[in-house]
This record gives C-alpha cells, structure tokens and sequence, in this order.
C-alpha cells in the first residue's frame, strides 16, 4: 500500500498507521502494566514506546493478538522495528467478541511453554484481548487459579475491559467454568472446555448490556 522506503510513502504509512488505524490514541493511552517479573501488557505500541520496552525491560517476545488489513502500515511498522531490536514478534489472534475455544486454550498453554521471555502481550487497546491473553498466561505459566486470574487481570481498573459488552464473553466462558469446578474441582479448564462445552448453549447465555456496546464499538472503536 505504501513504499516505506521512500520519503512520502513513509509518511503517508505513518498517517495512516496514527490516524486511520487509530494508535495515535497509544502515543497518550500506553495502558501499560507488569503481569510479573517476566510479562507485561499494553496496548499497541509506537515503535518509540516498543524502542523503549524493549531497552528498559528486556523485551524478547511480542504477543500480537491482533488481526490486521492486508498492507497495514502499523503491522509493517511493528515488525520492522522487532528485528532490528532482535525481538520476535508471535502472531495470536484472538477475538474480544467471540467465546474461547478449546483450541485457544490449548494454543495458548503451548505458546506460554515455548517462547522466550520477557514477553510484551497486546491487543489495539490493551483492554479486552490482552486481559484475556494475560489472564491465561497467569493461569497456564504460572499456575494461578482462574478466579485469582481473572480478578486480576479482567478488570475495568485499570485496563479499561468492560464485562458488560460483548467482549465480557470471556468473563462469562471462566465464569461457568468456575460454576462447574466448584462440583468438579478435578476437571482443569482445559478438559472442561474440550469435553464439557455446548458451545451454542454457552453463546446463547450471554447477553451483554447494549449501551455497554454501543460505547465500546462506537465511542472507543475497540476491535
């Protein structure tokens, strides 16, 4: 889409990266937290604020869990900005608006065991798929309880993850696992989700709140 090689195709990349696909909102917005020794979170970085993670903490690994438009300046950006830094950058998409599925989980429990850390997880925002991503991260890596994960890192404060729209789906799958383990403390939520799980049934007890999506999708334009 655009010669980012060139001076005008550089800046018409990086107007479109700040404007149109909208990470002029991070330049202010980081949305940055430590998870633990090992992980953080935000939302997308600038190449600044990536130069910056990177010299500062370590970086070594950069979970993306977005989607992207073919020919994204910002993807381009970001990735140009990893292998000069020496980072690898491991695409895991993830929808904020769509129930977890056995193979996320299971991609992501192998993910967590083989990628070398430190590891940056984000999503656009750094509210709804990153505080999924983290939260199964502490659960998988570290061995945290899914209550104790989900209060910790699914939460309004501080990242901003509103239970109560669409992407409160999440919220709800641990919920009724939760529900379950409580009769079931043996049953993991890995075995749960694959063996456990009406996927229809589950979809059809949720209902998010509609002005909690209308300002999610329209005010803050989450993905």
């Amino acid at each position: 889409m655009f010669d980012m090689d060139s001076f005008w195709g550089k800046i018409g990349g990086y107007l479109h990266a700040y404007i149109k696909e909208h990470n002029i909102v991070n330049v202010f917005r980081r949305n940055f937290h430590r998870i633990d020794k090992d992980a953080f979170r935000s939302s997308q970085p600038t190449t600044y604020q990536l130069r910056r993670y990177a010299k500062k903490y370590g970086i070594k690994t950069i979970i993306n869990t977005r989607g992207y438009k073919e020919g994204s300046p910002l993807k381009y950006l970001e990735e140009r900005t990893c292998k000069e830094l020496g980072i690898e950058i491991v695409y895991f998409k993830v929808y904020s608006r769509a129930m977890p599925t056995f193979k996320i989980l299971q991609d992501a429990k192998n993910m967590f065991e083989n990628i070398e850390y430190p590891v940056l997880i984000h999503c656009k925002s750094g509210a709804d798929r990153s505080s999924f991503i983290s939260a199964l991260y502490m659960h998988f890596k570290l061995g945290k309880g899914v209550e104790e994960s989900m209060k910790s890192q699914l939460s309004f404060i501080p990242y901003g993850h509103i239970k109560n729209s669409k992407a409160g789906c999440v919220d709800h799958f641990l919920s009724e696992y939760l529900k379950f383990a409580k009769s079931n403390p043996e049953v993991s939520l890995l075995e749960w989700s694959e063996k456990y799980v009406d996927e229809e049934k589950l979809k059809d007890s949720f209902t998010p709140l509609f002005c909690f999506d209308i300002f999610v999708d329209k005010i803050l334009r989450r993905e």
